[in-house]
């Protein structure tokens, strides 16, 4: 579940949740941008910095492929994001590569912290 402590920002024409900023525990001046469902967009910047990243990319982030971390750090995975909100996210195996898994979906629970990051 995402914290309340985290600040929410909004679309400005249609009130469309972005993401959060996330208060750096070092420096209270800073934050850290982050999805929907609380995978990290960037380090640490000042907290104008993370709001404008958060308009900037719009919900753009949701496209594009994703590294699903496996839980024991054997076998990551290529996914798209399928679903996303502050309560889950549902992605699916995109590597085809893995035939066997092509195409299975999967359901996080939020934040996603170190388990789903965005392919640059």
């Amino acid at each position: 579940m995402i914290p309340t402590s985290w600040t929410k920002i909004y679309r400005d024409d249609d009130d469309e949740l972005l993401g959060f900023l996330v208060p750096d525990s070092g420096d209270d001046t800073m934050c850290v941008p982050v999805t929907v469902f609380g995978s990290s967009l960037s380090a640490p910047v000042a907290r104008d910095t993370a709001a404008a990243l958060l308009h900037s990319l719009g919900l753009e982030y949701l496209l594009g492929n994703w590294e699903l971390v496996a839980p024991d750090n054997t076998a990551n995975v290529t996914v798209r994001i399928i679903e996303a909100s502050p309560d889950r996210v549902v992605v699916q195996h995109v590597d085809f590569g893995d035939p066997e898994r092509y195409g299975t979906h999967y359901t996080l629970e939020t934040p996603t912290e170190e388990r789903l990051r965005r392919v640059r």
